[in-house]
């Protein structure tokens, strides 16, 4: 179709962001701006510890896709995911709780918009909030 409107930006893939705990709590607040732009974020598990993960979304109609993974030799894009659940924009929050680490090793996560339908591109941007608790 010639006739606009288009939308148009460059997603990129950066490095994962090292989570920051506190009191053992990380909480980072992001926006994703650009479709098709993705977050990573990392961390240092240690076997057998427990963690809570909470993603949510509190304003505009994002939607996500989040997973958990364990970096091993994979490429931080590439992880398999032992957590791997989504929000809509209905469904604004997702919690996983006493999830227990494999391996001492660096884990991944990876907060991916999950809206694609041409209708609904504003589900592909918005704020989230990320909170992880080390137990």
């Amino acid at each position: 179709d010639s006739e606009g409107p288009y939308l148009l930006g460059l997603a990129s893939i950066a490095e994962p962001q090292e989570l920051v705990f506190n009191n053992d709590i990380a909480s980072i607040d992001e926006t994703i701006s650009v479709l098709g732009d993705r977050r990573y974020y990392r961390f240092s598990g240690t076997e057998n510890e427990l963690y809570d993960f909470l993603i949510e979304h509190t304003s505009g109609e994002l939607a996500v896709r989040f997973r958990v993974g364990e970096l091993g030799g994979d490429m931080f894009y590439e992880i398999p995911g032992r957590i791997n659940t989504t929000t809509t924009n209905s469904t604004r929050s997702r919690s996983v709780t006493d999830f227990e680490i494999s391996a001492t090793d660096t884990w991944i996560i990876e907060v991916n918009p999950s809206g694609s339908s041409p209708n609904v591109l504003e589900r592909a941007k918005g704020p989230f909030n990320l909170t992880v608790e080390r137990k």
